[in-house]
C-alpha cells in the first residue's frame, strides 16, 4: 500500500511490515516525502529503511540500493539484517539499569549527535554486535560498555548506517539520536538532486 504526503520530492522504500508509514511520515517535515512498502528495481527510490530480516526479494532491493549509492538506515532487526551473511551471533542486552555508550570520535554518527567519548544514558538497546561481525568498510560508531556496537556506518562515501534501537522513538532516545533520521532524510534528498 502506498501512502501519499502530498506533492512528492522525495520516494523511500521501507522493509518492515512493523512500520506504519503514516507515522513515520510526521518524522520527515523539512521535505515532502513519500515512504512506499515497495521497491522498483527499474526506478530505485532515493532510500532505504530496513527494519525487520529480508528475504530473497528483498536482498535484491539492498543490492540495488547498494549498486545505486542509495542511503540505506537500517534499525531494530533491520540493525542485523542488513549485515547478516557476515554475522555469527546476535547479544541480547537484558541489563535495565543505567550504562554508558561510548561515540566514537570521528565516526558520522557522532558528528550528527554532537558528540564523542563516553555518555551516561538511561537508554539501552536491545541487539548489539561484536565487532567481527561487521564486514569489510563498515565500523562500529557507538559500542555499549560491553564493548559490543550497538551501532554501526560504512566508510566512504555512500550513507548506510545500522542502529539498534526504534529511530521512531521520541520519548527513550538520549539527546540528539533523533538527528539521525533527520539527516537520513536529508542524504536522500541530495541524492535526488
Amino acid at each position: 500500500m502506498v501512502r501519499y504526503m502530498g506533492d512528492t520530492i522525495l520516494s523511500i522504500s521501507v522493509i518492515g511490515g512493523n512500520i506504519n508509514l503514516r507515522d513515520i511520515s510526521k518524522f520527515s517535515k523539512r521535505y515532502k516525502t513519500e515512504f512506499i512498502d515497495n521497491f522498483c528495481l527499474d526506478n530505485p527510490p532515493k532510500g532505504l529503511i530496513i527494519s525487520e530480516k529480508l528475504n530473497l526479494r528483498t536482498k535484491l532491493y539492498i543490492k540495488s540500493a547498494l549498486k545505486n549509492k542509495i542511503p540505506i538506515l537500517a534499525y531494530q532487526k533491520g540493525f542485523t539484517a542488513l549485515i547478516e551473511n557476515s554475522m555469527n551471533k546476535t547479544y541480547e542486552n537484558n541489563n535495565k539499569q543505567s550504562d554508558y555508550l561510548f561515540l566514537s570520535p570521528g565516526a558520522k554518527i557522532s558528528h550528527i549527535i554532537g558528540g564523542s567519548g563516553w555518555i551516561k544514558t538511561n537508554f539501552l538497546p536491545v541487539r548489539e554486535l561484536k565487532l567481527n561481525n561487521l564486514p569489510e568498510n563498515f565500523f562500529g560508531s557507538i559500542m555499549s560498555k560491553t564493548g559490543n556496537i550497538i551501532a554501526y556506518e560504512r566508510s566512504g562515501s555512500v550513507w548506510i548506517f545500522g542502529i539498534s534501537w526504534d529511530i521512531f522513538d521520541s520519548i527513550n532516545l538520549p539527546k540528539g539520536f533523533n538527528k539521525i533520521f533527520t539527516v537520513f532524510i536529508d542524504k536522500c534528498y541530495d541524492k535526488s538532486l
